[in-house]
């Protein structure tokens, strides 16, 4: 994985893809077999062309943190803390709607709650910097006019299912989200630099991030400034593009779940508007599709204000179990058209260099 002809195929792709979709620069991470993940950088931070991009910048993740959620969830099951099938009302009978749904129906985005991320009263209150609705206030808000229906009764993706999610999580464990995500996740496979980010000062640490949802004019704003964490109600991580792509390859290689949990994980629900050929679903906290070029693959994307970050694990690239992230620090960026095109490239170098052996190939060849 770390040939140099390799190596600078995919720098290249990385900057051709940053100069035609018009965006100031993005990080990879790509992890196949074993090895370390090779990260690269391309473009700038600023929108100015001073400060390169660096292959440790810190982006948020925004709902790729639903993986990592679902992950916590799936190590309490395995320790029978509580079950797939348990209600929301056994753990959260103060919530008066669909107290039937089930915690995997919250995972799979069936459990019939809405999405408020769709609500004109959700973006306008973020263009005005006011201050986040309060848990409750996010259910009233998203909740009303029918928004609401049977739990099973179809998918659609629900933010406010993992916000329920999140409080049965903190409720089981007596632990703020923060800390249950650094004792079952971060801490485990020595991700140093991914954490919950939890206040606005937190968040303006980070890489700078750029969009134009803000100024009326339309210009490009840093997001840091006045975006504040407490408007993604599930919580959300920010990372290196490295340590994302080092949590999804940890979990496809067993260390993180059981095989039979992460089977349970890998249960795709379809996706409702998606071509059949694709075979997109959406299974526990986790998306899958299949490439007619290298087949099925899983992860997930997460999109806010001045970021757009996708990650992706493949089975079998070329015999290879490989892992890609893609984060961008704008959010006019299709970080999945950058992660497919270096899968694609990934697929055509290997199979035109089928002696390209990974670390862990070359070893057991030596032990051999």
């Amino acid at each position: 994985m770390c040939d140099p002809a390799l190596t600078s195929l995919l720098q290249g792709t990385v900057e051709d893809h940053i100069y035609r979709q018009h965006i100031s620069g993005a990080v990879v991470a790509a992890i196949c077999q074993d090895s370390a993940p090779v990260v690269l950088a391309a473009g700038f931070e600023g929108l100015h062309s001073t400060q390169p991009m660096r292959v440790e910048s810190r982006f948020p993740i925004w709902s790729i943190t639903k993986t990592f959620l679902a992950v916590v969830v799936l190590r309490l099951v395995q320790r029978k803390v509580l079950t797939l099938e348990d209600r929301l009302n056994r753990w959260l009978p103060e919530i008066e709607i669909v107290q039937s749904a089930t915690i995997r129906q919250l995972l799979n985005h069936t459990s019939g709650l809405p999405d408020y991320g769709v609500l004109p009263l959700y973006g306008q209150a973020i263009r005005d910097r006011n201050d986040p609705w309060n848990y409750q206030q996010f259910i009233e808000y998203s909740c009303t006019n029918g928004a609401v229906v049977d739990p099973g009764q179809g998918w659609r993706y629900s933010n406010l299912g993992y916000m329920v999610l999140r409080r049965i999580i903190e409720v089981t464990t007596g632990q703020s989200l923060a800390s249950v995500i650094q004792s079952e996740i971060t801490d485990p496979l020595h991700l140093a630099k991914a954490a919950v980010v939890q206040h606005s000062e937190e968040f303006q640490s980070l890489t700078p991030g750029y969009s134009r949802f803000l100024d009326p004019s339309g210009a490009a704003t840093d997001v840091r400034e006045w975006y504040h964490p407490g408007w993604v109600a599930h919580g959300f991580l920010a990372s290196p593009a490295a340590d994302v792509s080092r949590f999804l390859h940890s979990l496809f290689a067993g260390e993180l779940l059981d095989a039979n949990y992460l089977t349970e994980m890998l249960q795709l629900i379809p996706v409702p508007g998606q071509s059949p050929a694709n075979n997109v679903g959406y299974g526990l906290g986790i998306a899958g599709e299949t490439d007619p070029t290298f087949g099925q693959h899983f992860g997930h994307e997460g999109g806010g204000p001045g970021y757009t970050v996708t990650v992706t694990h493949v089975p079998v690239l070329c015999d290879r179990k490989t892992t890609i992230s893609v984060f961008c620090n704008s959010d006019e960026c299709h970080p999945r058209q950058i992660s497919h095109a270096l899968l694609h490239v990934m697929f055509r170098y290997f199979n035109e260099h089928p002696t390209v052996k990974t670390s862990q190939q070359s070893r057991l060849s030596a032990a051999q």
